[in-house]
């Protein structure tokens, strides 16, 4: 179930540096819990929400929790140790079987 709270993100977690669009949190309530709190516009949010909650995926982010505070909207995810724009890919020629193995894993 994702949550929706009508308040400010700064009430439950601590500001530790900007990583890019993202701000990298702690959260208050635990002493180990990191995550990430993007704004983001009400378009990104409500654009497929219903699929939000659902995709759980040990290298996709969880969404935790969607702030609306101050006319802005907040998402909440997980912090991953690495993000998908600091991996380093290689080009590789695939074969449709390969493919499809692939997006069965996804």
């Amino acid at each position: 179930v994702l949550r929706v709270l009508l308040k400010n993100p700064w009430d439950d977690y601590s500001y530790i540096r900007h990583v890019g669009p993202t701000t990298l949190t702690l959260r208050k309530a635990s002493s180990f819990q990191l995550a990430n709190i993007r704004e983001v516009s009400p378009f990104e949010v409500l654009g497929d929400p219903p699929i939000l909650p659902q995709i759980q995926h040990p290298n996709i982010a969880t969404i935790e929790d969607i702030y609306c505070y101050d006319d802005k909207i907040f998402v909440v995810t997980e912090h991953l140790d690495v993000s998908f724009a600091q991996l380093e890919f290689q080009k590789y020629d695939l074969e449709e079987r390969e493919i499809a193995t692939i997006l069965t894993e996804v």
